[in-house]
């Protein structure tokens, strides 16, 4: 059975994943001063925590098992862009092209993950996540989910990083030019 879901909220850390009428999947995210603690995805298959991505010891924890990141994610290798991700003896491949993350095993796409895409002049995009009915196994689609939230997330951080990093540039070359029209502006000094 293949699984299309669509978050409900624009937050993807906090919401619920519904696949027509039914709620199969909700993630919830607990954070403290230093940011992100764990985000956990629950669903109504298994009882309880379905899976658990913990943000500070830096791990992946499904069906009693608990791995850190070092260990299950690698270089794609000289070939490729994408990251390798593997769980229970299943790798995945997985790679971020077009506004779109992608996972594969053995060159077929088992999995894939649109983020959500805000519109001006129509109706927004929820973000959504689609899972081959090839992966049979729960704790094999948890990860793949956890793997894509976790990517998605990683490239929303950096994304933010770069803009807010760009925003102070901008910023200091803006209080630079102020300096410069100023009145008390002296042109012997060199400003750059």
């Amino acid at each position: 059975m293949s699984r299309e879901l669509t978050f409900k909220s624009k937050d993807i850390l906090n919401s619920h994943l519904h696949a027509g009428h039914s709620n199969p999947y909700t993630t919830s995210t607990s954070s403290g001063v230093l940011g992100r603690k764990t985000t956990t995805l629950k669903t109504g298959f298994l009882s309880g925590s379905a899976g658990k991505i913990d943000w500070r010891d830096k791990e992946f924890k499904i069906g009693g098992r608990t791995k850190k990141w070092r260990k299950v994610e690698s270089s794609g290798g000289w070939f490729t862009s994408g990251r390798e991700w593997e769980w229970a003896g299943y790798t995945y491949t997985v790679k971020h092209s077009h506004h779109k993350w992608t996972a594969t095993n053995s060159h077929r796409e088992v999995a894939y993950f649109t983020p959500y895409q805000s519109h001006l002049l129509r109706s927004s995009e929820h973000a959504s996540l689609y899972i081959s009915p090839e992966i049979q196994d729960e704790h094999q689609r948890v990860f793949l989910i956890l793997v894509l939230l976790y990517s998605e997330t990683k490239r929303q951080d950096k994304q933010h990083k770069t803009e807010a990093h760009h925003n102070l540039q901008s910023g200091n070359l803006i209080q630079i030019g102020d300096l410069k029209n100023s009145p008390s502006f002296s042109p012997g000094v060199n400003l750059s």
